[in-house]
């Protein structure tokens, strides 16, 4: 049955002509200017910008830095090295992972050394185990997670063993999974310190502000160079433009303006305005509280958060456990002497632990002793 209208003749005429017109204006304006009126991509160009740089974009899972340049827990990662048993260093390098949606502070300085005094001044890769130390806020914890990712069998061995062996090489792997060497993760963070009043942090220096530019570059060249040519063809005609690169140029300092401009007013607004203290650093803990000089604005993270979320449970390897009760705050003599805000792990403690009883079980099916022993 075919649809039948009951809208009189006459006017479905004059809705026609209304949504022709309608329809006509739309593309001409699409023409004219299709990245300020194609679901204005300026403002969603400039919202990506200023979250990239401010620690809450949607690609961050929702990181927050509620003051400029602060902590975010997505701007974190892992300081990771081997050791010996008895925690002599083994010769090899250290290497850093960032956690998954990172976002690094523009100009950032490196600072980062370890409790054993390997040094590095670069990312390597993502992390492997693709978590952040803790969730949103601080919270929960996400040491479970990566030690779950450690135990994970590859080939018949815990998935640490893979993780030393790419990274390190085949000598040390195998040096790991005799438990000669132990692998040790510290927490890193990206953060800058500052404090209340003052003007110096109500403007964007030099490397935020060519940091935002490139993104901002990026983002709009990946619009019009996703636009079809005629469309393209016609947006140059009407500017009197001659190149696509003129268009991306045009509407780039568009963005870069406009996003500055928001950058600024938050750096500003409602009593942030803020004085850095510190060059936006990347570092371990203990080395990110040397830089404090009195300024407490971050302990929540790096004298609370940070060591509680990861920690080793017993004294090795020359490290300290911390034994103190409660979740509150350390001091920051405490971070810099106890294993905190770090990981500890053993090839064989993390292997079989989960799988001796199989392991066992298989070799001696008939030792119920061994079963029975090895299971508890």
């Amino acid at each position: 049955m075919k649809f039948k209208s009951h809208i009189p003749k006459s006017l479905l005429l004059s809705r026609l002509k209304l949504i022709a017109v309608g329809l006509l204006t739309t593309l001409t304006c699409l023409l004219i200017n299709p990245i300020t009126a194609h679901a204005d991509i300026v403002s969603e160009v400039v919202d990506a910008v200023v979250a990239m740089y401010n620690g809450t974009s949607d690609s961050n899972r929702g990181g927050t830095s509620h003051i400029l340049n602060g902590v975010a827990y997505t701007r974190t990662g892992y300081l990771c090295y081997l050791l010996t048993k008895d925690g002599s260093p083994t010769g090899d390098p250290a290497y850093a992972f960032y956690s998954p949606g990172y976002n690094e502070i523009a100009g950032s300085r490196w600072v980062c050394t370890s409790r054993r005094g390997h040094t590095v001044s670069s990312w390597t890769d993502p992390a492997p185990w693709n978590t952040t130390p803790w969730g949103n806020g601080g919270s929960p914890s996400y040491e479970p997670d990566i030690r779950d990712w450690m135990l994970q069998p590859i080939d018949g061995a815990p998935q640490a063993y893979a993780f030393v062996k790419d990274y390190w090489g085949e000598k040390a792997a195998k040096s790991f999974m005799s438990d000669e060497y132990i692998l040790v993760l510290e927490t890193i963070m990206n953060f800058q310190y500052s404090v209340k009043g003052g003007n110096g942090g109500g403007g964007l220096d030099s490397a935020i502000k060519d940091a935002i530019y490139r993104e901002a570059y990026i983002r709009v060249s990946e619009y019009w160079n996703n636009l079809p040519r005629g469309l393209i063809k016609k947006s140059l005609e009407a500017r009197g433009l001659e190149s696509v690169e003129e268009l991306i140029d045009q509407d780039t300092l568009t963005v870069v303006k406009q996003a500055e401009y928001r950058l600024q007013l938050q750096s500003q607004g409602a009593g942030s305005n803020r004085t850095f203290t510190s060059p936006p650093l990347i570092g371990t803990v203990p080395n990110l509280i040397t830089y404090k000089n009195g300024n407490t604005v971050f302990d929540s993270y790096t004298n609370k958060v940070a060591p509680h979320s990861e920690k080793i449970k017993v004294n090795e390897a020359g490290f300290t456990a911390y034994t103190g009760t409660g979740s509150g705050p350390l001091s920051d003599s405490e971070v810099q002497s106890y294993g905190v805000a770090m990981l500890i792990i053993h090839s064989i403690t993390v292997y079989f632990n989960r799988q001796k009883r199989i392991i066992f079980e298989l070799k001696y099916p008939r030792q119920k002793f061994f079963q029975k022993a090895l299971s508890k």
